[in-house]
């Protein structure tokens, strides 16, 4: 993620942006291919994109503040950092309101009770507001599951179990 797409992203949190209208740009940005490159291309004058954007954000319901800056980007030419600039806000957020993205990976669902007590325990140890949990499917734990935070693996399956009394044997 670039320092760019970075400071972006503190301007959309500081202009009270909420993180629903950023999700709802982030996945217009994945849906619609073209609109990066019709905002990139240099073919088209630069008040002809001003129009189009009017035209896209009033008629998806956006703020005058997102629609605004987004005709910075154009006017920028940063138009192409789009899905980083809504990562790296998404990531300011979590981080402004003390809320830790984690991602849970499992062989079996949890159940609802299961994942609260472990939405409790992050929120204890990481000393966070709430949780957001991403979870996935990886039946080549074998069993159990694993939470990763930022850089840090909490990993409880039975594959990193079986990995572990593997190591603590050849060191013998």
């Amino acid at each position: 993620m670039t320092q760019t797409s970075i400071n972006y992203g503190k301007v959309l949190y500081e202009l009270a942006v909420q993180p629903e209208e950023v999700k709802k740009l982030r996945e217009m940005n994945e849906q619609i291919s073209e609109l990066e490159e019709v905002f990139a291309s240099p073919v088209i004058p630069f008040p002809r994109k001003e129009m189009l954007a009017d035209k896209i954000f009033d008629g998806a319901g956006f703020s005058a503040h997102m629609k605004n800056f987004f005709k910075v980007l154009v006017k920028q030419n940063d138009v192409d950092l789009l899905g980083e600039i809504c990562r790296a806000y998404q990531e300011y957020y979590n981080e402004q309101n003390s809320i830790v993205t984690a991602k849970l990976t499992y062989v079996v669902p949890p159940n609802e009770a299961q994942k609260e007590k472990i939405r409790r325990f992050l929120c204890s140890s990481q000393h966070a507001k709430s949780v957001d949990l991403e979870e996935s499917t990886d039946a080549g734990l074998i069993g159990g599951f694993t939470i990763r935070i930022k850089d840090k693996e909490l990993d409880y399956s039975l594959k990193g179990r079986i990995r572990k009394l593997q190591q603590q044997l050849v060191r013998r």
